[in-house]
C-alpha cells in the first residue's frame, strides 16, 4: 500500500493494486495513517492518499530486509552444496 501511494493516489488504485476488499482497505488506511505512514489529502471533492517520509522509511527498511534475506538464502544454498 505504501509503495502504491508514493506519488499520491485515490483509494481505488490502492484497493486494486494491493488486492484488498473495501473493508480491509479502510482498516489498513486507518492503521497506516494513525501511525503516520500515509496521509490523506483532500482537494475539493478529490481525496488522495500519499506515503509520508516515515512511510518511505518503512519501504526502505523492508527493501533492506528483503536483500538480507536473499543473501542469506544464497549463503545457505552454497553451504548445502559443500
Amino acid at each position: 500500500m505504501l509503495e502504491v501511494a508514493r506519488e499520491g493516489v485515490v483509494k481505488t488504485k490502492i484497493l486494486y493494486n494491493a488486492n484488498l476488499s473495501y473493508e480491509q482497505l479502510k482498516k489498513y488506511l486507518e492503521l497506516l495513517s494513525s501511525h503516520g505512514f500515509i496521509q490523506k489529502k483532500v482537494d475539493g471533492n478529490r481525496e488522495t492518499w500519499t506515503t509520508t517520509e516515515k512511510g518511505l522509511g518503512v519501504i526502505e527498511a523492508c527493501q533492506i530486509c528483503r536483500l538480507i534475506f536473499k543473501e542469506s538464502e544464497k549463503i545457505d544454498k552454497r553451504a548445502n552444496r559443500s
